[in-house]
């Protein structure tokens, strides 16, 4: 147990990694008020709408962004990063955490924060993103999407992000594809799938009211994302390593 996971090799990880990406995070924060500041300044003199792409922004940032912070399995850095001596597990778990946890609770900080500035100054409408993601669907989809480019970032060791995107559009038009087949060959009394069909569309959908066949679907995604692709980038991770 102890080769898996030790709490003071963990810990000693995570103060390392708070430290080397701390002004990663400092960045992050000046950016997002820098931003607001200025869409704000636009928004009261021109009637400008770029406050409502704050809460896309945030999606982005916890969802797409988040995995690419970590440097550390980049060729300056791959040496130093396999002679640590921690687990896979441990690595793996720093990482998950950093996406995960730590960035979603600063974004909903810094959206607090400036929501509270908003309601203050009656400067602009609410920009919170604690309210955005207020139900299962919406944590659900963010988390979905962030376990892929974690996965991406983890399986890619060169420009992951481009290659995760691609790879994400294949699965799409794959997907899309053969539902469309399989369901008018086979299942033709579900019309409502005959025309826009992809996972997205197969998770909003009410399992109610189609066959069973479709509660299936949606039952094996909701498996698969996003816990079984976190298992998987923890494999890869693991590959990488030996």
């Amino acid at each position: 147990m102890d080769k898996i996971f030790n709490i003071n090799r963990f810990w000693n990880l995570a103060k390392k990694e708070t430290v080397t990406y701390r002004k990663q995070y400092l960045f992050l924060i000046c950016g997002l008020l820098a931003y607001y500041i200025i869409a704000t300044v636009i928004s009261n003199k021109f009637g400008s709408e770029m406050l409502k792409v704050i809460p896309a922004i945030y999606c982005s940032l916890i969802a797409c962004v988040a995995p690419f912070w970590d440097k550390s399995r980049n060729d300056a850095n791959i040496i130093f990063y396999l002679s640590t001596p921690v687990s896979t597990f441990e690595r793996f778990l720093v990482m998950w955490i950093k996406s995960v946890i730590i960035m979603p609770l600063l974004i909903i900080g810094v959206s607090s924060f400036l929501n509270l500035v908003s309601t203050v100054f009656s400067l602009a409408e609410s920009v919170s993103f604690a309210s955005y993601i207020k139900s299962f669907r919406s944590i659900f989809y963010l988390l979905s999407t962030q376990s892929i480019f974690l996965f991406g970032y983890i399986y890619f060791r060169k420009r992951a992000a481009l290659k995760t995107l691609i790879a994400i559009a294949a699965f799409f038009i794959v997907f899309t594809f053969f539902s469309k087949l399989i369901i008018t060959q086979f299942y033709p009394e579900i019309s409502p799938l005959q025309n826009i069909i992809n996972p997205i569309f197969v998770l909003g959908f009410n399992v109610e009211t189609t066959s069973l066949v479709y509660g299936i679907a949606k039952s094996v995604i909701m498996i698969i994302f996003p816990v079984g692709v976190w298992i998987l980038s923890y494999f890869r991770l693991k590959e990488t390593e030996i």
